[in-house]
């Protein structure tokens, strides 16, 4: 799905990743994301792969679905 130019970037409770352009930094795809719905991102780990191309967004530990 990535290419040079795209991040993908998974969230939690949803199985399709979305792609977002690599001219965004990490924190405007949280902050395009939370506008969105994903309001549980607010307070996310996030892990950025070795090669920049894949964004993981986590539920802090202990979090919840709430």
């Amino acid at each position: 799905m990535a290419n040079g130019n795209t991040y993908t970037v998974y969230v939690p409770d949803r199985s399709a990743p979305f792609a977002f352009p690599r001219s965004m930094a990490v924190e405007e795809v949280r902050a395009s994301l939370v506008t969105t719905g994903y309001t549980a991102l607010e307070n996310a780990d996030v892990n950025v792969s070795a090669d920049g191309g894949t964004i993981t967004f986590r539920r802090v530990t202990g979090g919840n679905k709430g």
